[in-house]
């Protein structure tokens, strides 16, 4: 054995010569998964295949696994090869590409969408207004066109949310101190959910990011509230700020330019997710709560800001073990805008 398989499974070179499979890695996992594939090998064939495990020295990997018949001067099998080799990191490499690809096609559509359903809504818009020209506010219809308007106003307000998820519209961007953006909503979103503990950890010397100050806070409420929901009664949510450089393997991965990146991550101890949920979380209308309670919008535009500022997100959950979602938004050099700044030419 490998110094590397010595080390995967935290074993001594000694511990390990002279025992069977089905010791080293549980007669369970052996029967099921790996006798098969060995009986084949010793009948001459290459076999090779991929599968998660667990190494006591290494934790959970995706290994590649090949075992190739090994032959005496007769050509008789007498045993296995076996060469494997950790391909964690490409397994989850290729997730987030495919990942971004998905989302992007489904950008697309949603935004297509989105335009036409806004010039209809405009078309009935255009209509109605002009029969309420014709009539006066004690006619019996009078009250049913004022309804019609009200519901092409929330229908506009979801054309509105889908653009952002497709391609974020038009932004006011501005060199900002996102630790001061988010200090401030913490504060108002502690007066309203007074329930909800808020921790903060913030870098003190955080890189400023160029951000449209008005759809970061879309951001963070948009996140704030999903982790309320997530807690049913009381909770923690920590919001933690970092400075971070991506390298160009994690950039290619998310369509973004490799460099130097301001990191924010909110972390929530709700109820969590399952890998089906956490696979969905980013697509417009996919939403866990009840009929009429949500329209799933809410982390699709956010994921849309934030790819529109150059950048990216990601989520992370377990059941039972609350949710983290990261945000990468690209840092500038340029001088902060403060908030008393704002309004100057």
């Amino acid at each position: 054995v490998s110094d590397s398989y010595l080390k995967a499974h935290a074993r001594k070179r000694e511990e390990i010569i002279g025992i069977t499979v089905a010791d080293l890695i549980g007669s369970d996992r052996f029967e099921s998964e790996l006798q098969e594939k060995m009986t084949q090998c010793l009948k001459g064939e290459d076999v090779t295949f991929r599968t998660w495990f667990d190494f006591k020295g290494m934790g959970h990997r995706y290994m590649e696994a090949t075992y190739y018949p090994f032959e005496d001067d007769n050509k008789q099998v007498i045993g296995i090869v076996l060469i494997s080799r950790d391909i964690t990191e490409y397994r989850q490499l290729h997730e987030q590409v495919l990942q971004s690809q998905k989302m992007e096609a489904i950008g697309t559509l949603a935004g297509g969408i989105a335009h036409d359903f806004n010039n209809l809504m405009m078309g009935i818009q255009g209509r109605t207004s002009m029969m309420l020209l014709d009539i006066d506010k004690h006619h019996p219809h009078q009250e049913h066109l004022k309804g019609i308007e009200e519901h092409i106003r929330s229908a506009s307000n979801l054309t509105r949310q889908l653009l952002g998820f497709a391609r974020g519209g038009k932004y006011e961007v501005k060199p900002v101190d996102l630790n001061i953006v988010i200090k401030e909503k913490n504060r108002m979103f502690g007066r309203m959910q007074k329930e909800i503990g808020i921790e903060e950890n913030f870098a003190p010397d955080l890189w400023a990011a160029e951000v449209d100050k008005s759809q970061f806070v879309q951001v963070l409420l948009n996140l704030y509230i999903n982790a309320w929901q997530a807690m049913s009664e009381e909770g923690t949510l920590c919001i933690q700020t970092e400075n971070a450089l991506v390298t160009a393997k994690v950039a290619d991965s998310h369509g973004v330019k490799p460099g130097r990146y301001v990191k924010l991550s909110v972390i929530d101890t709700g109820i969590g997710m399952d890998a089906g949920t956490r696979a969905r979380i980013f697509e417009p209308f996919f939403t866990t709560k009840d009929i009429g309670r949500g329209t799933g919008l809410g982390l699709a535009s956010v994921y849309g800001i934030i790819q529109n500022h150059g950048g990216f997100i990601t989520g992370t959950s377990d059941e039972g073990h609350g949710t983290t979602f990261v945000i990468y938004l690209p840092a500038t050099e340029k001088h902060i805008v403060l908030s008393d700044e704002l309004d100057e030419p």
